[in-house]
């Protein structure tokens, strides 16, 4: 690296030798990243490649926020924070080599300091569904999503690459907010939903919801019939749905389903219950085993009609 093309650098880390101040970086590229990395404090926490991904690929889709959280350099002129910001704009530049982000940048601090960040409690997306729209049942929401992402793409698991960063969660919800609370609204803090898995019962809500030809008011008696158990048949199929939902007594060592998992579950009785089928025993999590979402047949007037 030239010394001249960090001229900017130096002359702030020499200030910050003998005073605390702050700088605001309007344009902070790869080019300022790669020269501020090369003083990366050598006791820093490890680099966690999944942050980096989720901050790049938000800045290339111009969903990175400036929360006003600062770089910070000590009087010894090392970077003690923004690591992962830095190598987000570095791996960005790879897919738009004009990419920038302003930043702000505190000189001047303790060593000591290091010892003090990152101790507080991260954001997660329901504190930003709370804090910034105001939302309680953000939490269920992003379980949602993240299922209906994971599902979109073949995967049976959630999480690794594909999965969807906050400012992804937002977005999506942002765009089609009504539909999501009301979905929401029908079933966070309903019924047994929070035993049954909120998350997965608003994906398999709206993932059924939206298949073509689908009688909203069957998804919805469904739904009600699951969370509320009102399934008039102990041997049905909602009812069977529900014992395989639900808190199991089990074994040591053995444990409940996962949120995909029970999503696999609802689509799959709902099949059964939609089409009056006998419910089948299948493996639960195999690639490509998410069922087809049955539409049923003709609609119905009223509860005597309904199947089940």
């Amino acid at each position: 690296m030239v010394f001249s093309e960090m001229s900017w650098l130096i002359k702030l880390l020499e200030r910050g030798k003998s005073e605390k101040f702050m700088e605001t970086i309007p344009e902070y590229d790869a080019e300022k990243a790669r020269q501020v990395l090369q003083i990366s404090d050598p006791h820093n926490r490890p680099i966690a490649p999944k942050t980096i991904s989720d901050y790049s690929r938000d800045m290339l889709h111009e969903q990175w926020l400036d929360n006003g959280e600062a770089f910070k350099f000590s009087r010894e002129g090392m970077l003690l924070d923004g690591h992962h910001r830095s190598h987000a704009i570095i791996k960005a530049a790879l897919t738009n080599s004009k990419i920038f982000i302003p930043v702000t940048m505190i000189f001047g601090l303790s060593p000591e300091v290091r010892k003090t960040l990152d101790m507080g409690k991260v954001r997660s997306a329901g504190d930003r569904f709370k804090i910034e729209m105001q939302v309680d049942h953000g939490t269920a929401i992003t379980g949602a999503l993240q299922l209906i992402e994971a599902r979109s793409k073949g995967k049976v698991t959630v999480g690794g690459k594909d999965t969807l960063t906050v400012q992804d969660i937002l977005a999506k919800y942002a765009s089609n907010r009504h539909v999501y609370d009301d979905v929401a609204n029908r079933i966070v803090g309903q019924g047994d939903a929070n035993k049954l898995g909120e998350g997965s019962l608003i994906a398999g809500y709206l993932i059924i919801a939206a298949t073509e030809g689908v009688d909203i008011e069957r998804v919805r008696v469904f739904f009600n019939k699951l969370i509320f158990n009102e399934d008039i048949n102990p041997e049905g199929h909602i009812s069977q749905l529900r014992s395989r939902l639900g808190p199991r007594q089990l074994e040591k060592r053995m444990r409940g389903y996962r949120p995909w998992e029970k999503l696999e579950l609802i689509l799959r009785y709902w099949g059964y219950w939609i089409t009056e089928r006998p419910s089948l025993s299948r493996p639960i999590g195999v690639q490509g085993s998410y069922p087809k979402v049955e539409t049923g047949r003709t609609p119905f007037v009223n509860e005597e009609q309904s199947p089940e």
